[in-house]
């Protein structure tokens, strides 16, 4: 009988609808499995409802998301208690009556009207003053302890269940500041600069990892702090795995991609070719960096010893912090989101990211330093009124330079500098570990100990 069916043609247009449909239909069901994962997790902000954030700066985003999220949690206890009390009424009765139906949409309309009065309090309330948004980082520890911190502090008392929101000024950045610490405590720092010197030559990099929110955050990282210099290709912080195809592309890219199975990523046909021709891969599972196989890269690349040894000192800086406060923010987004970083932990990731970016500031010669250098290494087109720029007359000064301080090396005097840096360098050393060193060491605490009860400061 069904083979005696007429079926009934179908246009093309149809056709292709369907196949779209089917496409949105799983892209659904993978984003709603995705989002019980992460719920499960409890470090993402996840609900079924799509909040848009327009025309507000990257640096004051951390200022809308912990009150988005406290809407959040309230509208899904809300609509759970509703659900609760209707199945606790279709237990009595088996048919769904149009009562029920009437409340759904009752509850529905409460909720989209209130939710639109309170985003429009928030957009009153959450706002910096001009005095606010001048507020900089103290530039070192000892500003620190003589200044005064200062805070944005609110309530939205529009939102049910509201919780008071402090968050210290500057305000940190997610793709920054929180960034950061995850992979400077997760990662290392050597990693980190071996990442950030092989972006600055152009190269590609796939940063392939078994949690999405890890993935992304680190790749947000990179970006952020590759300053004084922008990333000005491509950059995906999220690469769905069925896209891989496209890490063969001859564009420069930064990309993420979150995987279950990272080993059968990291031997496929497809990564394999894209690292021999320039791609370099960071695996968060097992914290390495595969450098891509493409000719003189690994030669051209040599991490500096003095900023290694300053960023492993500030790491370990953090971890002390984070033995002290098991629940710093350092590993609760929800407690960033509420407090952000206490004063010691924002200042730590401020002298990070300057000491990353003087030591990239010595690659620029003296163009961060004399706003005019950029004169010296071009010329102006006079048709077009264009700048064309002259890599040659960037380098010859520095290979002038590099061959007047090759001669300077094997100097006499050159040697009898270092053999004095040496002496001095171990006298200081011999009068920290002698008698000397532990009283300059016990007045210093005891003057330091004074300060810390004076300002309420913790060491």
């Amino acid at each position: 009988i069904l083979s005696t069916i007429s079926v009934p043609t179908v246009d093309r247009p149809m056709r292709l609808r369907r196949r779209q449909n089917l496409r949105f239909e799983a892209l659904a069901r993978e984003a709603y499995e995705t989002m019980k994962e992460n719920d499960r997790a409890g470090s993402i902000c996840v609900v079924q409802k799509c909040y848009t954030l327009i025309g507000c700066q990257p640096d004051e985003h951390v200022l809308l998301l912990g009150p988005l999220q406290q809407l959040i949690n309230s509208e899904r206890k809300e609509i759970l208690l509703f659900r609760r009390s209707r199945a606790e009424k279709s237990q009595k009765k088996r048919a769904k009556s149009t009562t029920t139906v009437d409340e759904e949409r009752r509850l529905d309309w409460e909720l989209k009207t209130r939710r639109r009065a309170i985003m429009r309090v928030m957009h009153e309330k959450l706002r910096l003053t001009t005095r606010q948004a001048l507020v900089t980082h103290p530039r070192n520890q000892l500003e620190s302890l003589k200044g005064r911190w200062h805070y944005f502090e609110t309530t939205v008392y529009e939102i049910p269940s509201c919780e008071f929101i402090r968050l210290p000024l500057p305000l940190p950045r997610i793709g920054r500041e929180w960034a950061l610490s995850q992979f400077l405590l997760d990662i290392g720092p050597d990693s980190l600069v071996l990442c950030l010197k092989l972006m600055l030559l152009e190269r590609s990099i796939l940063v392939l990892g078994d949690n999405l929110s890890c993935v992304s955050t680190t790749a947000c990282a990179l970006i952020e702090l590759l300053k004084p210099f922008e990333w000005a290709s491509t950059f995906m912080p999220v690469l769905p795995p069925r896209m891989l195809d496209f890490i063969n592309s001859p564009v420069p890219f930064i990309a993420g991609v979150s995987v279950r199975d990272v080993y059968a990523v990291e031997k496929d046909r497809r990564v394999l070719e894209a690292m021999s021709h320039g791609m370099s891969l960071l695996n968060l599972k097992t914290k390495t960096v595969h450098i891509t196989a493409e000719k003189d890269v690994s030669k051209m690349i040599s991490l500096d010893p003095y900023l290694l040894e300053k960023l492993k000192f500030l790491r370990c800086r953090l971890q002390s912090y984070l033995r002290e406060n098991p629940l710093s923010a350092l590993r609760n987004f929800n407690v960033f989101l509420k407090s952000g970083f206490s004063p010691q932990e924002s200042l730590t990731l401020h002298s990070v990211t300057q000491a990353i970016e003087q030591h990239f500031s010595h690659f620029c010669g003296d163009l961060t330093k004399n706003g005019k250098a950029w004169k010296r290494y071009g010329t102006i087109d006079m048709n077009s009124n264009e700048f064309i720029y002259n890599p040659k007359w960037f380098l010859n000064p520095m290979e002038t330079d590099q061959a007047f301080q090759e001669a300077m090396a094997h100097t006499q005097l050159f040697s009898s500098f270092v053999h004095e840096k040496r002496q001095d360098q171990m006298e200081i050393q011999e009068m920290m570990e002698g008698e000397l060193g532990h009283y300059i060491a016990n007045w210093i605490y005891g003057k330091w100990k004074q300060r810390r009860a004076q300002y309420r400061f913790d060491i």
